[in-house]
């Protein structure tokens, strides 16, 4: 074995010949030459005191690397705080463009124009600095869009597609969290100017005082204070030779015009349904006979009057269609102008008026309806067509009447005995059913049903029957063939 040596760079023992340590790159040139041992692993190697030369890059590689150190449980519990805190800002972040989209924020806003039992103001701006944006001084505008639903869902559309009308705009006013954009809507307000016929009289809007009205003989004015758009009920109140007139009009508002409030006095009748109560301008003004009629003597009518009639279904109540032409009426008098179905006129030519019910079945066609059914049903005549249990029911029973060996020929004739409004276009309908029935020994036998609970509903452009309701006999009689020869 040749002489050796040691480097004192990295202590790996190499041939004494060596200058360069082949494993670190240390200068051996100076480094002392070692005798072989029989033990070479006990030998410690001499270590040149001479600083070593700058390591290079395979020397830099071959350096050992610390062991890392594991990260301490606070640190551990931070990073896992920040990266929960991270995934939930996402999520809070993704819910809220979504429930705070512009789309979704006009959805709700429609939603609150549309029912008067909502708060409003809150989605409303505008820049009249003399009205108050608040709840009370909206229902008007959602009184409004509640009576005409689709002019509400056509606004709602055109705010998506970025449009407005000439009183009403979509607007960005600040934002919701700081994150998300809050819209509302910027509306216009008005200043219309009511005027009247009589002097000293006093203005209410919604019930509460105006002011009163000034001018002279010419007319007598009283401008309103800023009104939000929508529809409004409007009071005058004067005292007249001593006595006290009043008279209101339920008026929409979209503009600064003139509403004419002229009080004038009329007689006039209302015929309905029998009980049912009677609304002039959304007041509660009486209640309809046994009859179904009610006249009013000398009554303040203006301008934009409306009348509706409303009545009951178990535990719903049904509203007439609003009349709205009676000042008109009594304008035009019994005269080829009067030509509408709901107003008519009495022997003294005072106006009668009879509020409509949409889907409403006349009593002719009630009673053709119901006999022909009775005689012949044909399934296109029923809701459900064959599928319905009065159909199936009164085929059963014509067929037990053709089993009737005894039975020759038989008819059935109707008579309505009244007919009311009933819910989803439909009527409640009181009605006699005779039956007749030509026996085989020359008897004639007949029998009267009164039914009771009979529906009949509007289907598209034709009337059909949704149930015959239930029959009770209240006549029933046999003539005896051969009692009048004598």
């Amino acid at each position: 074995m040749g002489e050796k040596k040691f480097c004192p760079q990295c202590g790996s023992q190499v041939d004494a010949t060596v200058k360069f340590c082949p494993h670190c790159g240390a200068d051996l040139t100076n480094v002392a030459v070692s005798q072989p041992q029989v033990k070479e692993k006990s030998v410690k190697p001499v270590v040149n005191e001479k600083r070593a030369e700058p390591k290079s890059r395979q020397q830099v590689s071959q350096v050992a690397v610390p062991k890392k150190q594991p990260l301490k449980k606070k640190t551990k519990i931070t990073l896992w705080l920040a990266v929960v805190i991270i995934v939930l800002f996402g999520g809070f972040y993704v819910w809220g463009s979504n429930h705070y989209s512009r789309n979704n924020q006009i959805d709700q806003i429609i939603v609150s124009l549309k029912n008067p039992q909502m708060g409003m103001a809150q989605y409303v701006t505008t820049d009249d600095h003399n009205i108050k944006v608040t709840n009370d001084a909206l229902k008007p505008l959602q009184k409004y869009y509640q009576a005409h639903q689709t002019t509400a869902n056509n606004l709602s559309m055109n705010l998506k597609a970025g449009g407005s009308t000439s009183q009403i705009s979509l607007t960005q006013s600040g934002r919701y969290m700081l994150l998300f954009p809050k819209y509302t809507l910027h509306i216009n307000t008005y200043t219309p100017q009511i005027e009247t016929n009589h002097r000293d009289t006093r203005v209410l809007v919604n019930g509460k005082s105006n002011g009163q009205v000034k001018g002279n003989a010419d007319g007598y004015y009283k401008k309103l204070q800023s009104l939000f758009p929508g529809k409004y009920h409007l009071e005058v109140d004067s005292v007249v030779s001593g006595r006290e007139l009043k008279a209101d009009s339920t008026v929409n508002v979209w503009s600064n015009k003139t509403i004419n409030m002229n009080i004038k006095t009329a007689t006039f009748s209302i015929a309905s349904v029998p009980g049912g109560t009677i609304y002039i301008n959304d007041k509660k003004v009486g209640v309809l006979s046994g009859n179904g009629t009610k006249v009013f003597k000398n009554y303040p009518i203006t301008d934009n009057m409306e009348v509706y009639v409303t009545t009951t279904f178990g535990s719903q109540t049904i509203k007439s269609q609003l009349i709205t032409d009676l000042a008109q009426a009594v304008d035009n008098g019994d005269s080829d102008d009067n030509t509408s179905d709901d107003v008519d006129f009495d022997d003294n030519n005072n106006v009668i008026l009879k509020p409509q019910w949409k889907g409403l079945i006349s009593k002719s066609d009630a009673e053709d309806l119901l006999k022909g059914a009775f005689n012949d049903p044909e399934s296109e005549d029923f809701i459900g067509g064959s599928d319905n249990s009065s159909y199936q029911e009164l085929h059963k029973m014509l067929k037990g009447f053709d089993r009737n060996d005894s039975t020759i020929s038989y008819d059935m004739d109707c008579d309505i005995v009244s007919i009311n409004p009933a819910p989803n276009n439909s009527s409640s309908v009181v009605y006699k059913i005779t039956y007749t029935f030509e026996k085989d020994n020359g008897d004639e036998h007949t029998q009267v049903m009164l039914y009771k609970g009979a529906i009949l509903q509007e289907d598209g452009d034709q009337q059909k029957i949704k149930s015959i309701g239930g029959g009770t006999v209240i006549s029933d009689k046999t003539d005896k063939s051969g009692e009048d020869d004598d």
